[in-house]
């Protein structure tokens, strides 16, 4: 199997509700940097402007500082990115995001909402009123013959804060969206209008968003998301054991991590040496991408966690087998890292890069971002620009 990036770059595409016009300011409050994005719909989507405000390393591991900052620097980035109008819409942080797959027959005068509700903050143990909560059905039953819902949920807190945030940098919120959901939906125009034009069943995808700060997964029939999760391991952690075996500083583990893309014509023989337990397969892969660096246990989890999302969606859905994997996220960069999940599940993989298809002149302001080279980690804020408008 062989990776490269970008080559899913012709997935994005097609006319999103409401015809051509300039999208909503998309806000993605990332870990390593706060993306904004703002397109013109239409067939194809063009880019109006791009911009990103990296985030101190001082302020990686602190949530709260790290939010702090961002919002503090929404405005002037607004105001000097060359975007248009003041419609804003934004994610909550994944890692205040609860995310909960639940099946529940249909009630007559119960809504799915209301089911999804009572769920999450019991688990939660609040009030429901302490809760965002959102339901989304999946398209069709699963071996229960029961509902099969997504509910999502965040702190009623955060996202009066987020709403705060937009005003004061004075954007109009319009959308605030999960990051699971924005990611999906940057793909869902593909689902929508396959290229072709003949009527397909709708693909059975699971995404993966390896970041520097956690992975998300979320698993989609289509455009419509069944499961979603996060993974507290992220670049900086395995940045962080690679500098602890090493006694180097950051940066210089920050390097080794990163020359691994620089090692594609050796990933086949070392997976071909590596087949057999799976311990031994991360420890030897590892071993020979990262000069010696052992990282069999972060491996272990990235890939535990996959295959367990592939067994629950398979049970529920057994109808709906998974086809492929498609990673985003700054760190699918790393390309041994994303072959050697996709051997782990046996799965067909693809690395995206989202910001493909958007057309551009090239006169486009694009403030911190080069759209020159692929870009894997602007899944999300695309997925903000083509998400529907909810507030």
């Amino acid at each position: 199997m062989r990776l490269k990036l970008g080559s899913l770059s012709g997935i994005i595409g097609g006319v999103s509700p409401g015809g051509s016009r300039p999208s909503p300011i998309g806000v993605d409050f990332g870990v390593s940097e706060m993306k904004l994005l703002q397109v013109q719909t239409g067939e194809p989507a063009s880019l109006i402007a791009a911009a990103s405000v990296e985030t101190p390393a001082a302020l990686l591991n602190d949530p709260a500082k790290r939010l702090n900052f961002q919002l503090g620097e929404l405005a002037s980035t607004v105001r000097k990115g060359g975007f248009k109008g003041k419609r804003g819409a934004c994610t909550f942080p994944a890692e205040q995001t609860l995310c909960k797959a639940l099946s529940s027959p249909k009630v007559q005068g119960v809504s799915l909402s209301e089911v999804v509700s009572h769920a999450l903050s019991e688990q939660l143990e609040c009030h429901p009123d302490a809760l965002v909560c959102r339901a989304f059905e999946a398209p069709e039953p699963g071996r229960s013959g029961k509902s099969e819902m997504l509910g999502i949920a965040a702190p009623r807190e955060l996202i009066e804060r987020l709403v705060g945030g937009l005003r004061h940098a004075r954007l109009e919120p319009v959308g605030m969206h999960s990051e699971f959901l924005a990611m999906v939906r940057s793909f869902a125009e593909m689902e929508a209008k396959p290229e072709n034009g003949a009527e397909e069943k709708p693909h059975t995808t699971l995404y993966l968003d390896i970041g520097l700060g956690s992975t998300k997964i979320a698993v989609a029939i289509g455009a419509h998301a069944t499961f979603a999760r996060r993974i507290d391991l992220g670049g900086r952690h395995i940045i962080a054991e690679i500098e602890r075996q090493q006694d180097c500083n950051a940066a210089e583990a920050t390097r080794l991590w990163r020359s691994l893309s620089s090692m594609n014509d050796a990933l086949p023989v070392a997976m071909k040496k590596a087949a057999g337990a799976e311990s031994m397969g991360a420890r030897r892969l590892a071993e020979s991408a990262a000069a010696g660096v052992d990282l069999t246990e972060p491996l272990e989890i990235l890939t535990d966690e996959v295959a367990m999302a592939v067994r629950y969606h398979e049970s529920v859905f057994p109808q709906k087998r998974l086809e492929r994997i498609v990673f985003v996220g700054g760190e699918s960069r790393q390309v041994a890292l994303c072959q050697h999940i996709a051997k782990s599940v046996r799965l067909t993989a693809q690395i995206a890069d989202p910001m493909a298809k958007v057309a551009r002149s090239g006169r486009e302001s694009t403030k911190g971002v080069d759209l020159a080279q692929p870009q894997p980690g602007w899944a999300v804020a695309l997925g903000l620009c083509l998400s529907p408008t909810d507030l």
